[in-house]
């Protein structure tokens, strides 16, 4: 039935109903909802400000479209799938178009996931090749993810376990990595730009469960991190039909799931910056596990996803 989920994502139809979809629910978004902070694009209106609105709107669809370009690619270079495939995107699309406080607002993730998406790109480069200069340019993008939200530094630990996955591990891989990111750091620190940055996150967040965050982000962490566990397991530990270098490529994707949930726990107040990640990265893990499924209810499975975010958008847009 992967033959049938691929069938269905890449008609011309349904490609029409996708990109009518984002387009209505940005026009939604800008329309209806109405952040906690006070009314939004109503409010803007009546005060002849809604041109910043707009403004902030276009942005953050030009990052989630470069975002969906970099998962394209990196599918397309890599094989992640084993075949070309339009699933990644499509379900990148629907996560982040369907959370109005991601495509509504002014949000640091998502100029965060094409860092993120390009870290994977180039550590994907090393399988097996001990390419320093790669190393280096992670470090780089790591440091860049600092100056945006300082805890994103904290990744850089599954990215140094990522080259033992790629089997390029070196203490020169390592050096390489950490020289790139001193780089940057030094010259910030140097013009002081890293004045009041946060490198650790607030671990009093974690004991105040019930307020950290709102109900609004709540409800679209939760079932991104249970899908993105269960698509990730399953399609590392039950698939065996992968060549070696797509398994640890899909198992990697494991390791960045889980640490981005951690993350996101002991980081809870700064929720938001985390879900356009957890959208990318549960984008992989659901197109691999979909897509290699051998089943018949894998596309009603993916009808329904889509139906569920439908309605998480409604019930938001609602502000309940």
């Amino acid at each position: 039935m992967s033959v049938t989920l691929s069938q269905i994502t890449e008609s011309n139809l349904f490609r029409r109903f996708l990109w009518g979809g984002v387009l209505l629910a940005v026009i939604g978004t800008l329309f209806v909802y109405r952040p906690v902070d006070g009314g939004y694009i109503l409010l803007q209106l009546s005060c002849g400000t809604v041109g910043a609105a707009l403004v902030i709107a276009a942005v953050d669809v030009l990052l989630v479209g470069w975002s969906c370009f970099l998962l394209m690619r990196l599918n397309n270079k890599y094989a992640l799938m084993q075949q070309r495939t339009l699933l990644p995107v499509i379900l990148l699309l629907i996560f982040d178009c369907c959370n109005p406080a991601i495509v509504g607002t002014i949000n640091s993730g998502l100029l965060l996931t094409p860092v993120y998406l390009s870290i994977m790109y180039l550590l994907y480069d090393t399988y097996q090749n001990e390419n320093r200069q790669a190393a280096y340019n992670m470090g780089l993008l790591l440091a860049v993810g600092y100056l945006i939200e300082p805890p994103f530094l904290l990744l850089s630990l599954p990215f140094c376990l990522g080259f033992i996955y790629m089997r390029s591990f070196s203490w020169r891989m390592f050096a390489a990595l950490l020289l790139g990111v001193l780089t940057v750091i030094w010259l910030v620190f140097c013009i002081g730009l890293t004045d009041g940055c946060r490198l650790l996150p607030d671990f009093r967040d974690v004991l105040l469960f019930a307020s950290f965050v709102e109900w609004g982000d709540l409800r679209y962490f939760l079932p991104i991190a249970v899908i993105g566990v269960l698509c990730g397991v399953g399609g590392t530990y039950f698939i065996k039909r992968h060549k070696i270098q797509i398994w640890k490529y899909n198992r990697f994707t494991l390791l960045l799931t889980i640490s981005l949930l951690t993350l996101s726990l002991l980081d809870m107040a700064a929720l938001d910056a985390y879900l356009p990640l957890l959208n990318a990265t549960m984008a992989l893990s659901v197109s691999n596990f979909a897509l290699h499924t051998r089943s018949r209810a894998v596309p009603y499975l993916f009808y329904l996803l889509i139906g569920g975010y439908l309605v998480l958008y409604v019930w938001s847009l609602c502000n309940f």
